[in-house]
Formats: structure tokens, C-alpha cells, sequence
């Protein structure tokens, strides 16, 4: 199976910088194609990632960009694309081969947290996704963990990503399987001990700012293309309207 690996690189500080560093030379002990799409403006960080083994790094704009550049820029060098965000050491160490000698054709590949991983990340993160896995379970069909974050997939679906608007922001990845099950492919979990990584797990403003932008870029995601019928259903989820009488537009 020819593989590659597709990942999105922003380092805003020294430390971040050093950690996705870190991680990325990790990766490349895989010893597959990587193809970085880069939004730093270091270029000292740029050269340090550029010289880590079998990396290709290319500049990108937004977060949408940077995820349909490097998965482009993978699947024209291998049949199977691993799209994962860049800071996750352990599941490269620990889960990523595994993963990897999974993977069936036909098939979206989705990494997902067990439900003692889940409750090692923050509260907020746990409460946002859940919200957003459970209208998962009814708009995608299959109920899952949808947002550890890592895909693999058959490089012939990286056509799908050209329809994804930029505004959609990490809500891509969810656009992106629907899409896929538009294409006949099945969606196929598979649960790991995936813990929240070191100095993320805090309930701090700054997280509860970012992780509703995320809720709201995913639902964004979600409804779009969606029929009053389903949103009738996936209503019932959401606080307020489980008893709601529904009535036929006039």
C-alpha cells in the first residue's frame, strides 16, 4: 500500500514551534511522504521543518486551504492519504501503525478516543464534542468519536475537498465525510487510548473561545445541504426542543 501523510503546520510561538518540531520529526520516523502545508512566518521554522527527513513544505493561506493543499499534494504521490494535525507525538508513537495496516479500501478511517481518553481533556472540549458527535450519529450515520482528528483515506477522494468553503474552518473534516458517503465509502471507527496532549486540558477563556469557534465552524459544516426533515430529527438533541409539536410550513 503507497501511503503519505498530509499535514497543516501555524507555529505562533517559540514553544509551539518547538513542539511541532518535535513532532513532526516523530512522524518522519514512519519513513513516509509528508506534505506540510505552512502558515508561519518564521522563516527559521520554516527551514528547521524543511530539513526534517522526507518532509516537502509549501506555503498555504487559511486552515481549509492548508488541509485541501497538503492532501492534494499527498494524494498525487500515493493511493492512500493520512491526514493528521501535527501535534499529536503519542498517536504517531503508540497508534499510528496500527492504524495503518487497518486501513481497507472503501473505507474513511477514523481514530477515535476511548471514553477514558475522552474525559483527560478539558470540560468544555468534552461537552462542545460531544454535542457535535451525537448530530454526527444522525447526519453521517454512524455513531462515533468524529473529532479526535486524524483521516485516512484513498487518495482518489481529495477531488471531494475542492467543493468545501473556506469559511467552514475545522468543520472541513466533517463536510469532507459526507462527502465521502456520498462517494459509497464507509466510515470505519477504530477506538484507541488517545489522551488529551500535555497543557491542553484546562478550562481557561482562551479555550472556551476556541472551542466555540470550533462548534460553530462544524455546525456550520453539519447543516450545510440539510433538509428540514433531518434537522427535525437532530433537533430533539439539542436543549429546549425535545418536546417541540412540529408543524407543516404553510
Amino acid at each position: 500500500m503507497n501511503i503519505a501523510v498530509a499535514t497543516i503546520t501555524l507555529a505562533r510561538t517559540k514553544a509551539e514551534a518547538a513542539l511541532l518540531l518535535q513532532s513532526i520529526k516523530v512522524l518522519s520516523q514512519l519513513e513516509l511522504p509528508i506534505f506540510i502545508a505552512d502558515r508561519t512566518e518564521n522563516r527559521r521554522f520554516k527551514r528547521k521543518l524543511r530539513s526534517i527527513h522526507r518532509t516537502t513544505v509549501f506555503d498555504s493561506t487559511d486552515l481549509v486551504s492548508q488541509a485541501r493543499d497538503a492532501i492534494y499534494r499527498a494524494a498525487s504521490a500515493a493511493d492512500v492519504v493520512v491526514y493528521t494535525e501535527p501535534d499529536k507525538i503519542q498517536f504517531f508513537k503508540r497508534t499510528l501503525p496500527r492504524l495503518l495496516s487497518s486501513f481497507e479500501n472503501g473505507t474513511i478511517l477514523i481514530p477515535s478516543r476511548s471514553r477514558k481518553s475522552f474525559r483527560t481533556y478539558s470540560r468544555m472540549q468534552q461537552r462542545i464534542e460531544k454535542a457535535i458527535n451525537d448530530l454526527c450519529s444522525i447526519f453521517l450515520g454512524a455513531r462515533g468519536d468524529y473529532l479526535y482528528g486524524p483521516l485516512i483515506f484513498e487518495g482518489s477522494l481529495a477531488k471531494k475537498l475542492a467543493s468545501i468553503p473556506t469559511h467552514f474552518g475545522w468543520g472541513w473534516r466533517l463536510k469532507f465525510l459526507k462527502n465521502g458517503l456520498d462517494e459509497r465509502k464507509q466510515l470505519s471507527f477504530l477506538h484507541a487510548d488517545l489522551p488529551c496532549p500535555p497543557g491542553q486540558s484546562k478550562d481557561t477563556p482562551e479555550e472556551w473561545l476556541h472551542r466555540m469557534k470550533q462548534y460553530c465552524q462544524n455546525m456550520s459544516a453539519l447543516l450545510s445541504d440539510r433538509t428540514p426533515r433531518e434537522c427535525q430529527a437532530a433537533a430533539r438533541l439539542l436543549p429546549g426542543f425535545g418536546n417541540t409539536h412540529w408543524r407543516k410550513a404553510d
